[in-house]
């Protein structure tokens, strides 16, 4: 019987200990004491609680005895509610103190937080201010290549020291939540990039050299033409617009003309019903070509600067003229 009431007199002054450590550490928050004061507090609470609950069990124990059935009831409350009264009281103050520790952590994070953010923040005036002379470079009929590199590489040490400024705000705050314009200037930033090399790589690109014909591969004559395109000339009657004729007078060989051409004009223009008129036409290596119509004595003369072969090609002209 003395064991059962030193027990219950140890359990009734180990609920006046929760009780009244309980009372202190909320009176420790309403006095805006310092988070460290109130660590000691909840340390102590922690203790007297945990003894407690060691000493509740012991006497729990003592009275499941039915010789001490009377016992299992003190001022009204069973052994279950009297527990729960304690831990009701145990649980309100430390619910108090977790809410002022999350409290004083987030305030922590927001100091160590505040220079992170306030460099970064610079950055970001600094890469907007990088983005828009990039604007006006891109603009510009010849950017200068070189001052996009150098903008390209401010750009990305700009972009490297955001990143590892968000990587440490990551590490003070997990679930840190950026503003947007940081996301949208670095994306517009690396879309800057993407545009300057292309930029450069454009620039780059080796233009095609034009591959010309020395002068081995294509002979020149005296006049400064090209005398291996002339095609040759034939001894063969060629037909010409409304069936006139050009009809070779004199030799000719291969990669020449004739010495003179005689052209047919009976089928466009006859001077008498069945009777053909006929012109001589004569070039000369000169590039004069002659042309003389026996109908009319008169002769006239076209100078045509080049080869034989620009000389047959006035007396083609003349011809179609005349028709």
């Amino acid at each position: 019987m003395d064991e059962v009431e030193a027990k219950k007199q140890e359990r009734s002054k180990s609920k006046m200990a929760v009780t009244r450590t309980s009372r202190r550490l909320i009176d420790a928050t309403h006095r805006d004491v310092d988070f460290e004061t109130l660590k000691g507090f909840i340390v102590e609470l922690e203790k007297v609680y945990d003894e407690f609950c060691i000493i509740t069990d012991e006497y729990e124990l003592l009275v499941s005895d039915e010789k001490f059935v009377e016992h299992r009831v003190v001022n009204g409350d069973d052994i279950t509610t009297y527990n729960a009264n304690v831990k009701q009281t145990y649980v309100e103050a430390r619910d108090v103190y977790v809410k002022i520790k999350a409290e004083n952590e987030r305030s922590k994070q927001s100091i160590a937080m505040a220079p992170l953010m306030t460099a970064l923040r610079r950055d970001m005036n600094r890469l907007q201010d990088i983005i828009s002379a990039v604007d006006d470079s891109l603009s510009q009929e010849a950017p200068s290549s070189e001052s996009l590199q150098m903008d390209k590489s401010d750009m990305e040490n700009l972009l490297n020291e955001m990143c590892d400024k968000i990587n440490k705000l990551t590490a003070i705050q997990p679930d840190i939540y950026l503003p947007s314009d940081v996301e949208a200037i670095m994306g517009t930033a690396y879309n800057k990039i993407r545009k300057i090399n292309l930029n450069l790589k454009k620039n780059q690109a080796p233009k095609v050299p034009v591959i010309l014909p020395n002068d081995e591969e294509c002979p020149k004559n005296t006049e400064g033409m090209l005398t291996n395109l002339t095609p040759p000339v034939t001894s063969d009657v060629h037909t010409i617009a409304g069936g006139s004729t050009l009809e070779p007078v004199g030799p000719s060989t291969p990669n020449s003309l004739p010495t003179s051409l005689s052209a047919d004009m009976s089928p466009v223009k006859p001077t008498a019903p069945g009777v053909g008129s006929t012109m001589n036409v004569t070039p000369t290596p000169s590039g004069t070509l002659t042309i003389q119509d026996p109908q009319n004595p008169s002769t006239s003369q076209i100078v045509c600067h080049g080869a034989p072969v620009m000389a047959a090609g006035c007396a083609f002209l003349s011809l179609l003229i005349k028709l």
